[in-house]
């Protein structure tokens, strides 16, 4: 998990960063970080429904972290 997030902070390419939490997400789909940063690159790649996906599910794994909430408004 700690390297999907810092190829995704190190601003490597979005479909490098997708590929890599794609990955962690098949191992553990149950993880609202990975499912919130899959939201953030999807919003900046302007796939809304995609990023609106990740973040709902990240929200519903921790309803009270207010990253997740934040970007779902």
């Amino acid at each position: 998990m700690t390297s999907s997030l810092l190829v995704f902070d190190r601003g490597f390419p979005h479909e490098a960063a997708l590929k890599i939490l794609e990955s962690a997400l098949a191992h553990s789909p149950q993880n609202a970080v990975l499912h919130r940063q899959m939201g953030r690159i999807q919003k900046q790649k302007n796939n809304i429904p995609e990023a609106i996906k990740h973040y709902t599910e990240s929200y519903r794994l921790e309803p009270n972290n207010i990253l997740t909430l934040n970007n779902l408004g």
